[in-house]
């Protein structure tokens, strides 16, 4: 055994050891490469983030799917994920929604709440599917459930809105409240503007200064 491998093979088990998806993201190319090359999944998803992204490597979309084509057919809900994105929208590859959702539904299935923000707007808007709203509404709450910020403010405007669901102003300031205290702008504005009309809450100019001031300037 070289000197090198005995090297990347001590790495290795600290990869494994830790198990920490950092360690591997900064863990370098060549290591990387190597763990990918022996089938280990998790380094074959950072390696295509890395092509994806053209960090310290030529951006190469095609090289992005090879290794996130490998580490999806292992389950890696990250890189089902990513594939999702690429065949959905058509980045890098030919856009295929109908691969696209595949995709997102195997990584939404294993709890990937960013697929299941996704796979919840493609039914809702009805973007390459047939739309549903129920459908949309149920992955948007299983992603918010587990504190997607853009489920939860989304979920706010379907009840705020009465789109998919009852109209339903405490609900909707429930859900917009959630996602404004992550720092999500839109949430912030909507929960603005329902303290500001009193819809779902009693009427209270104080909590939402920027807002109010926005809508007097529009009157």
């Amino acid at each position: 055994m070289t000197r090198r491998i005995a090297q990347l093979l001590s790495v290795t088990v600290l990869l494994v050891a830790f198990s920490v998806p950092l360690v591997a993201q900064q863990a370098p190319i060549e290591l990387l490469r190597y763990l990918a090359l022996e089938g280990d999944a998790l380094a074959q998803y950072y390696l295509g983030s890395i092509y994806n992204k053209g960090e310290d490597v030529p951006q190469d979309a095609a090289e992005a799917e090879r290794w996130w084509r490998l580490a999806a057919e292992q389950g890696h809900d990250g890189a089902q994920a990513s594939l999702g994105v690429m065949y959905f929208e058509g980045q890098g590859v030919p856009q295929d929604a109908a691969e696209g959702e595949r995709w997102y539904r195997l990584a939404a299935d294993q709890g990937h709440h960013g697929a299941q923000f996704n796979l919840g707007s493609i039914y809702f808007l009805g973007r390459g599917v047939p739309q549903d709203a129920a459908e949309g509404e149920r992955w948007y709450r299983l992603a918010a459930d587990q504190g997607d910020a853009q489920a939860q403010s989304r979920l706010g405007g379907m009840y705020g809105n009465g789109r998919g669901v009852p109209q339903d102003d405490a609900e909707a300031v429930r859900w917009y409240r959630l996602a404004a205290d992550q720092g999500h702008d839109g949430a912030q504005f909507n929960l603005g503007a329902m303290y500001f009309a009193g819809e779902g809450v009693p009427q209270d100019l104080d909590s939402a200064p920027k807002v109010a001031g926005q809508i007097r300037e529009t009157r």
